[in-house]
């Protein structure tokens, strides 16, 4: 058995991206601003994509619907991950959402136990299975992906320290750690207000009092600030900059 050697790097990466942050932060319309087209998979209210549907236009941001339950179709959000999965890898889009991951726990579990009101632990560990699997499979698939989550904090009971996890649907925070580990970019949604009101959305991308950031680029984040503005487009093209060789780098090889 001889060694496969990985394929040399393209010119432009796919970044996966954990978006974490309170409610009103931005993380929507952050997500929006991936390269497009977008296959925005909304879990949540219908006008809670309206801004940016209405920033971004429908040709680049485009909202995935999951179809009602037929006798036909019996799990339609399973069979939408497969579809986004057959999408992704097939590079039918340029990003991928998922917003919020909690809601996408919530609605595989009552598809699961056909909306019952009571279920198993077994039940919750395969719904926590599927979403890893689709974590995972997406993060290795040929687009952007963005998983968008609310936050968790949980206190350690030994240090009384606070830590911020992605919420996934569940109190275990095992499933929000598997994501944080696979994906490439952690980054933590806030605003800042100008002395007229306007708003600028920011994204920490370093860890800081409990909240997590990480950059595996290493290009992202302000040495000052430790954050950027929340423009995923632009992070792509600075991180494809970054990996540029300079005229210099050139030269001198």
């Amino acid at each position: 058995m001889t060694l496969t050697f990985a394929e040399p790097l393209g010119p432009t990466p796919t970044i996966n991206i954990a978006l974490i942050g309170p409610p009103k932060t931005g993380k929507t319309a952050g997500a929006g601003s991936a390269p497009g087209p977008v296959g925005y998979l909304n879990l949540d209210t219908p006008n809670a994509t309206r801004f940016a549907r209405k920033k971004y236009g429908d040709e680049h941001f485009r909202e995935i619907k999951i179809p009602e339950v037929t006798e036909e179709q019996q799990s339609p959000v399973l069979d939408t991950l497969y579809d986004l999965g057959r999408a992704a890898f097939a590079a039918e889009l340029a990003t991928i959402v998922i917003d919020p991951i909690s809601d996408l726990y919530r609605r595989l579990l009552e598809e699961k136990t056909q909306r019952k009101l009571r279920f198993g632990i077994e039940h919750r560990g395969d719904v926590s299975t599927i979403m890893a699997r689709t974590f995972l499979g997406l993060c290795e698939a040929p687009v952007n992906f963005v998983a968008v989550a609310h936050e968790m904090p949980v206190k350690d009971e030994g240090s009384g320290e606070t830590r911020v996890y992605p919420f996934t649907g569940t109190n275990n925070t095992n499933l929000g750690g598997k994501l944080l580990g696979n994906v490439d970019i952690i980054a933590y949604s806030g605003v800042s207000y100008a002395e007229d009101g306007t708003p600028t959305y920011l994204a920490q991308l370093t860890s800081a009092k409990g909240r997590p950031g990480g950059d595996r680029f290493d290009c992202l984040a302000d040495p000052a600030t430790g954050c950027r503005e929340l423009n995923l487009a632009e992070w792509v093209q600075a991180i494809r900059d970054a990996e540029t060789p300079t005229q210099n780098h050139k030269e001198n090889k």
